[in-house]
């Protein structure tokens, strides 16, 4: 993804299905230092999703 100076400092809220952020983590296609989390529970789940994904990493190698 190409960021521009006009639009790298916005921001989507969005609701986004576990599973589908978890293939997002596995496949690095999206990582943690991107996401902000807005409530205790979205954080609580993607520290879990977080967890699963290094493991599974571990796994591959």
């Amino acid at each position: 993804m190409n960021r521009s100076k006009s639009n790298s400092n916005q921001y989507v809220s969005l609701r986004i299905n576990a599973a589908a952020l978890m293939q997002l983590l596995s496949s690095r296609s999206l990582v943690a230092q991107d996401v902000h989390c807005l409530d205790p529970q979205s954080k609580k789940v993607l520290s879990e999703l977080l967890v699963n994904a290094t493991i599974e990493e571990g796994m591959r190698y």
